[in-house]
């Protein structure tokens, strides 16, 4: 009923619809509070927790910085060594070595300001793949990354998952990073939520443009989803807001939902909401997520970033 991105999310509404906090069969959750920083990670472990939260079977960390609108930068340091934290945490499980070869891969539209994460991620990493090959001297300390920002199907006229496929038959790296924009249920997770995931990503899913899904299985290499949540669906928004109304006439149920999407869908058709001040918030979150990147898969301090980027 209500759409998002975020398992975090889908765990919440399972509980407001269960009118209870019980626990969930076949998911496990644990949170933990620190610097201002609240992570979460859900663990779907069986087809019932898949059926529960409508997430695909495996591990969700989402790292929450409530105050990031508040205080801007002054959540880069916080949020970028969390971030390497729970990268690294998910590269272990999946048993991929340290400084293994990794492709990051950019998803979006870097045309259109939400959906540019990706692509602006990438344009901020260490690239270093062909260093290791052509000069590997210059980068014996660090590991070898390479990143590619494939475009939309719309420009491209590819599926994204195609081109991904082809390169990989090339290059052969141990795991696969994907960056996208998500959807989220509440604006006020907008840009100040990060959630990483071992289970794969389809592109454009935030924009409910859903194409086919990079993982494990479709590209035969591990894949680690990060995403940050970038809109809100306009439907959703509106249903939350006249349903938590103090003494509100409106029911949180699925009629109330269909009648306020089908208002809006004959009214000014489906649409997708983002903050005005979307062009710097998306600058703040590409920096935290790009030098957490880098401090994880080269083992390198923010402070070093720049003398590589230059």
């Amino acid at each position: 009923m209500i759409r998002t991105d975020l398992a975090l999310e889908a765990k919440e509404m399972y509980h407001e619809t269960a009118g209870s906090v019980t626990e969930i069969e076949g998911v496990r959750a644990r949170t933990e509070d620190k610097e201002g920083l609240t992570i979460t990670t859900v663990d779907i472990l069986n087809e019932k927790g898949k059926k529960a939260l409508g997430k695909e079977i495996g591990t969700y960390i989402t790292i929450e910085m409530p105050k990031f609108k508040e205080y801007g930068h002054a959540f880069y340091t916080i949020g970028s060594l969390e971030l390497k934290k729970q990268l690294l945490k998910l590269l272990k499980a999946l048993n991929i070595p340290p400084n293994a070869d990794i492709l990051v891969v950019g998803l979006g539209n870097r045309s259109i300001t939400p959906d540019a994460l990706g692509a602006k991620v990438t344009d901020k990493l260490i690239i270093t793949k062909h260093l290791h090959q052509l000069a590997p001297e210059a980068v014996q300390d660090l590991g070898s990354v390479s990143g590619i920002s494939p475009g939309v199907m719309g420009i491209t006229g590819i599926e994204t998952a195609e081109i991904i496929k082809g390169l990989l038959s090339r290059i052969h790296p141990k795991a696969v990073i994907a960056i996208d924009s998500l959807a989220s249920r509440s604006m006020e997770r907008i840009s100040t939520t990060i959630q990483l995931s071992d289970t794969g990503i389809s592109p454009g899913s935030g924009i409910g443009n859903t194409r086919d899904t990079l993982n494990q299985e479709s590209l035969g290499v591990p894949v680690i989803a990060i995403g940050v949540p970038m809109v809100v669906d306009a439907a959703t928004l509106a249903f939350d807001a006249v349903t938590r109304m103090p003494a509100s006439p409106f029911r949180a149920d699925q009629e109330t939902f269909d009648k306020i999407k089908s208002s809006l869908s004959a009214n000014i058709g489906n649409l997708m909401v983002t903050p005005k001040d979307i062009d710097k918030i998306l600058n703040q979150m590409v920096n935290i997520v790009s030098s957490g990147i880098n401090i994880a898969l080269h083992s390198i301090s923010l402070d070093e970033i720049d003398s590589y980027i230059g």
